[in-house]
């Protein structure tokens, strides 16, 4: 999803992000802490650099996710109508792969197991989680296995936010 809820800066050339050994951070014009918005800047990252390294690919890029899944609520269902599968990155840490929300499974078993072995090789462990836009697609209907995994931002909604580029 393309918002945060970090305010945006009015001056953003006053605000500095530090790399300090692989863990992003940022600062504001008067030198404090503040989130950088890994949630959900690392998401739109990695769809980007999936767009570059995927022979077939489909992205979409959600809006108000923070404010209860507008965007993703709002979504032509029929564009997934030829996807596989949709993965969302839009989960802090580094471990989850997230399987079902709120009870509800959003991938099925079949693609659970097809897909252990890879999140297992990477160190995910199938997790439940939070709203996100995933959820939302398959509320709607979407037909499809869905999963949000975890990709290296921490801290997430608060002034430590910070974004480890390893994870």
């Amino acid at each position: 999803h393309t918002d945060t809820v970090h305010a945006i800066h009015k001056d953003i050339d006053r605000l500095t992000i530090i790399d300090n050994k692989g863990v992003l951070l940022a600062l504001d014009g008067d030198s404090h802490q503040t989130g950088i918005g890994g949630d959900d800047k690392v998401g739109i990252y990695l769809a980007l650099r999936m767009l570059l390294r995927l022979r077939v690919c489909k992205v979409a890029f959600f809006y108000s996710e923070e404010i209860g899944c507008v965007g993703s609520n709002k979504a032509n269902i029929s564009f997934f109508k030829d996807c596989a599968f949709v993965l969302q990155g839009d989960r802090r840490g580094n471990k989850d792969f997230v399987t079902s929300i709120g009870g509800a499974e959003i991938s099925s078993k079949d693609f659970q197991t097809l897909v252990k072995p890879i999140a297992k090789q990477y160190g995910y462990k199938f997790s439940s989680g939070a709203m996100t836009d995933v959820e939302a697609l398959c509320k709607r209907g979407v037909g499809i296995a869905t999963a949000n995994v975890s990709c290296g931002y921490y801290d997430p909604h608060s002034s430590k936010e910070t974004v480890v580029i390893a994870d």
